[in-house]
């Protein structure tokens, strides 16, 4: 198990460094410096270890239990959800592998498009729940159109917002929260603003 871990770790860096089709499996079985045997007796294919690389260790049950556990307002777990993803899209490198992976690998994207689905469901299933205990989010919230506007946030639109500049992910949930959120909510998130702009002057 830890030689598959080396060797997904090494085949991330390569292709972050020369991009995804360029690095060939006897490339990362050089770097690793195990034989093309022990390669194919831990992964069938290179498509099988972008597979692998694709796999999210982060399930729904512990997104649902990271918001459910979360001591503070709803509100300031969804800012700090938008740093680390504006951190992720401003990582050229790592969206690079990510685009490459659903453009030359799109059996894999597929596959993983119904995990990610179903993880984006949770998550916004578990704020919205937790918001309203809170008394801060709305209590006629059309769940499945938020569901399916969040869905549509692939590497390749996250590609496209980046390189037009169109917005960033805190742009994206500045609209998410306002879609979300009942008057409290909102006089909460303004102050919160409000209060991020006069630590930045």
């Amino acid at each position: 198990m830890e030689q598959r871990k080396q060797i997904l770790q090494t085949a991330w860096e390569l292709f972050v460094k020369y991009g995804v089709r360029r690095v060939s499996v006897l490339d990362i079985c050089n770097e690793v410096h195990i034989s093309k045997k022990t390669f194919y007796t831990l992964f069938a294919s290179k498509e099988d270890l972008v597979d692998g690389l694709m796999n999210n260790e982060c399930k729904s049950s512990v997104i649902v239990e990271a918001v459910e556990n979360y001591p503070g307002n709803v509100i300031d777990y969804l800012q700090g959800s938008a740093t680390k993803a504006q951190r992720m899209m401003e990582d050229k490198s790592t969206m690079n592998v990510l685009y490459d992976i659903e453009k030359y690998y799109p059996d894999v994207r597929a596959r993983h498009a119904e995990l990610k689905n179903k993880e984006v469901r949770a998550y916004t299933e578990a704020v919205i729940k937790k918001g309203q205990a809170q008394g801060v989010v709305r209590n006629d919230i059309n769940f499945e159109l938020i569901v399916a506007a969040l869905s549509l946030l692939t590497p390749s639109a996250f590609r496209k917002i980046g390189k037009e500049k169109l917005c960033t992910p805190k742009d994206l949930i500045d609209l998410f929260l306002r879609m979300l959120l009942n008057a409290k909510g909102m006089e909460y998130y303004e102050q919160l603003l409000q209060s991020k702009k006069e630590e930045k002057l």
